[in-house]
């Protein structure tokens, strides 16, 4: 199954009224497959202008925009009727409110429609470095509607977003420190200030997901009344790729909401490179390494009663790091192991 028909299995595009938001240059429907409503924040031409020196955007093929969605609802862009299908291709991770944003999906949806997403995996993106979102980052933006990127998600992207390059983020080959990052601190209070001071758009990753965390994330959203829609189908990230895919539908039905994330949250398959269960993987062996070359060195050495405490003490505090790791889906949490081993090899030359 390729790209597209992951997005669109099971759509009768031909018998059905959808809508794609930010088509750009690639729509996933064009208007040959069916009639389709492309949604944009901006208008062909200006989108154009916008995308002119982009080397990655084809202005040729940038679609015609039918409605603009901004400070309206999206169902007052499309003039009120709503459709049977919405497709988001990368678009999810960019709107500033979350919760907002899905309500107004779901607003404009028949009640047997399907919202198609297809998500960036931070493991294997320029948001490699990064949190994954979590609740209380969704419930901020939602407390003050948020329209355009805030000063956090804006200095988030910006000081966090690296080169990355996703055969050696597969493979487990990526140094975390020795990642590039895309802006310094001063660019990105420069920027910030911008979007504060004259209301500037700027566009960024507002939300970060790997499966697993959008479906973690989506269940607190359903158990707390906050998000009306189930999660219909999903298809993970796969090998050597950036993105994964999930199918929602609406539903009035709390507890059957609830149970679909939680499936999800089941069928996800987290042991690839930058999983929590990765992780731990890669951090027991360094454990063991550690013992190893310990035990190997005092043997050696002999070394004095207080560097043995205090290589023990350090050992202590790397096993913790352990338990902890169990815990989370951040690769921060191994950061201490590798400081660890730095010491005790200091401690051995």
């Amino acid at each position: 199954m390729d790209r597209r028909q992951k997005i669109v299995s099971g759509i009768d595009l031909r018998n059905s009224v959808g809508i794609e938001i930010g088509a750009l240059d690639k729509p996933i429907v064009r208007r040959a497959d069916g009639e389709i409503i492309y949604v944009d924040f901006s208008t062909t031409e200006d989108l154009i202008k916008k995308y002119h020196s982009d080397p990655s955007v084809n202005i040729e093929n940038i679609v015609d925009v039918n409605a603009i969605w901004g400070k309206n609802t999206l169902l007052q862009a499309i003039g009120g009727k709503k459709v049977d299908y919405i497709v988001a291709s990368h678009v999810i991770e960019h709107v500033p409110d979350l919760i907002t944003w899905l309500a107004e999906l779901r607003e404009s949806l028949n009640s047997n429609g399907s919202i198609r997403l297809a998500i960036p995996d931070r493991r294997f993106t320029f948001d490699y470095l990064r949190h994954e979102t979590q609740l209380k980052d969704v419930l901020a933006a939602y407390a003050v509607k948020a329209r355009v990127p805030q000063p956090q998600q804006l200095l988030d992207h910006l000081l966090g977003t690296s080169v990355v390059d996703i055969v050696a983020a597969w493979e487990g080959k990526i140094d975390p420190a020795c990642l590039k990052k895309h802006a310094t601190v001063p660019q990105a209070l420069n920027t910030t200030q911008d979007m504060i001071t004259n209301g500037t758009y700027h566009d960024v990753h507002c939300w970060i997901f790997t499966p697993l965390s959008f479906a973690q994330l989506f269940l607190e959203l359903a158990e707390n009344g906050l998000v009306n829609l189930a999660c219909d189908n999903f298809t993970e990230t796969q090998e050597y790729t950036y993105e994964f895919f999930v199918s929602l539908k609406p539903s009035d039905d709390k507890q059957y909401i609830v149970e679909s994330w939680v499936r999800m949250i089941e069928a996800v398959n987290d042991h690839i490179p930058g999983s929590s269960s990765q992780q731990l993987v890669v951090a027991n062996k360094q454990i063991e390494t550690l013992r190893g070359e310990l035990k190997e060195e005092m043997r050696k050495r002999l070394l004095s009663e207080d560097m043995t405490k205090e290589v023990r003490s350090m050992l202590h505090h790397a096993e913790n790091q352990i338990h902890a790791l169990k815990g989370s889906t951040s690769w921060r949490v191994t950061s201490p192991l590798r400081v660890v081993g730095n010491l005790i090899r200091r401690q051995w030359r």
